[in-house]
């Protein structure tokens, strides 16, 4: 959460990380990505060819959409924008 909570703060609860962060995964996009969204346990990239949705917990892609121009906006997650048939 940014600055650690809704109040924006800067203090974050409980005791820090300890140790130097580390990758659990990675996903290459292309040269210019846009921040990614995350939420309901997938990370959605863009850049210049499309857009992926990853699996937040192993990194490993779920879907891949090809661009046909160069994809501009942030991405927004919610139930209803990202939803998968059975």
């Amino acid at each position: 959460m940014y600055r650690g909570d809704t109040a924006r703060t800067g203090v974050f609860p409980g005791p820090a990380p300890s140790g130097p962060p580390i990758f659990l995964w990675r996903y290459k996009v292309g040269n210019s990505p846009a921040t990614p969204g995350v939420g309901d346990g997938i990370v959605v990239a863009q850049d210049e060819t499309g857009v992926a949705a990853v699996d937040q917990t192993n990194g490993e892609e779920r879907w891949l959409i090809p661009a046909p121009s160069t994809v501009a906006s942030p991405i927004r997650i919610s139930a209803s924008a990202f939803r998968r048939s059975k």
